[in-house]
Order: C-alpha cells, then sequence, then structure tokens
C-alpha cells in the first residue's frame, strides 16, 4: 500500500477512533484515548497511535454540544436552516419574511 492510500486508511480510522472517544464523557476521555493509542502502537500502528495521542479532551461546553449534535441531528440542522434563512431575510430586509422566521425561531428554541 503506498504512502497515499496509507493516509487515507488512518485518516477513516483516525475519524472512527475520534468519534469513539468524543462520545464518551470528559472524565472518560484522557484514560480511553492513552489505552487506544498505546493498543495501535503496540499492533504497529505508530502513525495513527500518534495521531489519537495528538486528540485533545474536549472542555465540558465543546462535548455538550457534541451530544446535542449526536442525540438531537434535526434539531440542529433545523436551526441551522433557519439562520441561513434569517441571514437573506435579513439581507434583503424583508420585515414580513423575518416576522415569520422569528416566529419559528421562537418554536424551535421553546422545544
Amino acid at each position: 500500500m503506498n504512502r497515499a492510500a496509507r493516509t487515507s486508511a488512518s485518516g477513516g480510522r483516525l475519524l472512527d477512533v475520534a468519534s469513539e472517544l468524543y462520545g464518551l464523557r470528559p472524565t472518560e476521555f484522557t484514560q480511553a484515548r492513552n489505552e487506544r493509542a498505546r493498543k495501535l502502537r503496540a499492533d504497529g500502528d505508530r502513525d495513527l497511535a500518534r495521531a489519537v495521542t495528538a486528540l485533545r479532551k474536549p472542555s465540558v461546553a465543546a462535548w455538550t454540544v457534541n451530544m446535542i449534535v449526536r442525540h438531537m441531528a434535526e434539531r440542529v440542522e433545523d436551526l441551522l436552516e433557519l439562520g441561513a434563512q434569517l441571514r437573506a431575510a435579513q439581507d434583503n430586509l424583508d420585515a414580513t419574511q423575518l416576522r415569520e422566521l422569528n416566529k419559528q425561531r421562537r418554536q424551535l428554541t421553546a422545544a
């Protein structure tokens, strides 16, 4: 396997490991990350072990947002879409559209 293919494969594996680790509580993260890196190193995958070791423990705020996105992805997508529509209405100075979108915003954030 050439270097580009190894890098691509390792990148995909890194995403898998990162997804698993960032799904843990922040208090569990460091120990789990270090254990995973140790196992990867023992298995001979030094590059991936080094990349896993470089993953930073999330702050409580980052972990909270991550959990919201993981468990409420549809709601987050709705809010992001609504934000884009609000920006467009603001740019167009469309008062009617802004009123309607603000109603939607209140409904989405109240639920």
